[in-house]
This record gives structure tokens, C-alpha cells and sequence, in this order.
């Protein structure tokens, strides 16, 4: 006879109990979506999954009948993937690379035994490789094999979607997104560049033209959240710049001309069909009076 303390786990893959050693990875959850086994209700052991959300979260009411103290937290791990093998914990010595990112929280604390939510975010990897499952698992310690009596109820688990850093440069220049109406000044409204980008891989930058003419291009800009349940909308208008380049331009001097004959005498009064020299400021020039 013997005694093994095995931790409380729910998943939405399947659970293999390998191995009557709590750590070894033998016990575990799995997704594979190649596997045509059904559970008891004729769906398949895993959860169809292509978003790319920013976090997990899930309200819990969590509790250890006889405390802990080196071991004291329940935990939630989640893994979005191509939808081949993958098991939580990870085989060791094995590479996975069909997963596109995790998501781990370890330390559920009990907090009197009263509901909570908790999160934890996901770390994309760089696999290229797209997502097609994920694979959510809650166990009731945080350490395989070190809880006692546990209690821990699960309700509501959201994926959660933000915007994050939404960004707009027209023509390579930054633009700040200061109000729902923007107005920027451009040589070439028509044919302007405009780079809408977002932050995140939970979200996404969209826009169309609503009218352009040489003068003027009215452009709708949107962000949204993967889930498209947060949107940002911004109405950019861009106007031809008419500016020549000029700076300033220097006033006309006032000074008085000065006349001289073709001799090079400067004269006071001239002539009917005389040709005198007018000089003003630095400049001279024939004139036939």
C-alpha cells in the first residue's frame, strides 16, 4: 500500500497520468488535434483557437484545507498552437516548435477563500508557425505533488485583446493622435504616405479613403482589438501645403536715384530723349527719358 498526493487539474486538452512520480512530466496535459478521441460529451480533447490575444484571464475562488507554507499557490497555464503534440509541462529535452505563445500564472494566492480574478500575459515566441489550438490548464498547486486537501473553483475565462501604442506617420513624419479629427498639412495630399501601426499582436490597424482630390484626401483610420469588440476611430484630413519655400523677402529701398549722363557726370535734371544712367542702391541701369 502506498500514498501519492496528486494535484486537482483541469484542461481543455486531455490528461495522461504517466507515472506515479507527481513531477515527472508523464503526467501532464495534451492537445493534439490530429487524435480522433471524443470525451464523454462527443467533443474532441481539444479547443479551436487563431486569435492572438494579449492575456488570459479567469476568476477563481481557491483555497488549501491544510496550508502549505513552501507551497502555497494554485496556477494557470495556457499555450496557443499549430495544433500538433503539445503537452504542459513540456517533455524534457524536447524542442517545441509549433507554438506561438504561452501564458503562465503561479501564484494564485487563496486571499481568504473569496473570488478573484487573476491574469497572466502571453509571451509570443518566434516560431513561425500559426496558431489553431490552445490548450488552457488550472491546477490546484502551483508544484506537482506538494498541495494537501484543495479547493479551487474556476468560472469565466476571457481572452483578452487591447490596442496598444496605436501610431500614424504621414510621409514618414509622426502624427499625434491628439483628437478624433486630425488635419495635416502635405505637398501631395493624392499621393501622400500614410502608416497606420498599432503596438501589439492583438490588434491591427485599418483605414480607407472617403474622398481625394489634388487639394485635399479625407482618410477613416481604424484600430482594433483582434476581437474587434475595442475600435479606435480617427478621421485624418490632409491638405495641400502652399508654401513656396520662401523665407522672407527684403523691402524695397527708399532711396532717392541717382542720375548721371552717358559721360559718367551726375546729373540733376535730364533732357527729353536723353539716355541717362539711373542708378539705385547697388543697381544701375539705362533709361531713354
Amino acid at each position: 500500500m502506498f500514498f501519492v498526493i496528486a494535484n486537482g487539474t483541469m484542461t481543455t486538452g486531455r490528461l495522461s497520468a504517466g507515472s506515479m512520480t507527481a513531477t515527472d512530466p508523464s503526467n501532464h496535459s495534451q492537445l493534439d488535434m490530429s487524435s480522433t478521441d471524443k470525451d464523454g460529451n462527443g467533443d474532441p480533447f481539444y479547443t479551436l483557437m487563431d486569435g492572438t490575444p494579449d492575456s488570459i484571464a479567469v476568476w477563481v475562488k481557491f483555497k488549501q484545507e491544510t496550508p502549505v507554507a513552501d507551497h502555497p499557490y494554485a496556477s494557470i497555464s495556457a499555450a496557443i498552437t499549430d495544433g500538433t503534440y503539445y503537452q504542459d509541462p513540456q517533455e524534457e529535452g524536447k524542442t517545441y516548435n509549433n507554438v506561438v505563445a504561452t501564458a503562465k500564472n503561479a501564484k494564485i494566492e487563496s486571499k481568504g477563500f473569496v473570488w478573484q480574478r487573476v491574469t497572466a500575459p502571453f509571451v509570443y515566441t518566434d516560431n513561425n508557425v500559426n496558431g489553431k489550438a490552445i490548450l488552457i490548464t488550472i491546477s490546484t498547486n502551483a508544484d506537482p505533488g506538494q498541495g494537501s486537501t484543495d479547493y479551487l473553483y474556476v468560472d469565466d475565462i476571457s481572452l483578452i485583446y487591447n490596442i496598444e501604442k496605436p501610431a500614424l506617420s504621414v510621409d514618414g513624419k509622426a502624427v499625434e493622435l491628439s483628437s478624433s479629427n486630425l488635419t495635416v498639412k502635405t505637398a501631395d495630399p493624392a499621393n501622400a504616405t500614410i502608416t497606420p501601426t498599432t503596438g501589439n499582436r492583438g490588434s491591427f490597424a485599418a483605414m480607407n479613403t472617403i474622398s481625394s482630390n489634388d487639394n485635399q484626401k479625407v482618410v477613416r483610420i481604424l484600430y482594433c482589438a483582434d476581437d474587434l469588440n475595442t475600435v479606435k476611430a480617427y478621421t485624418l484630413t490632409l491638405e495641400k501645403d502652399n508654401a513656396t519655400g520662401i523665407n522672407a523677402i527684403a523691402a524695397d529701398s527708399n532711396t532717392t536715384p541717382e542720375l548721371y549722363n552717358l559721360a559718367g557726370q551726375r546729373i540733376s535734371n535730364t533732357q527729353p530723349g536723353q539716355i541717362v544712367i539711373v542708378k539705385k542702391g547697388d543697381k544701375a541701369v539705362k533709361v531713354l527719358k
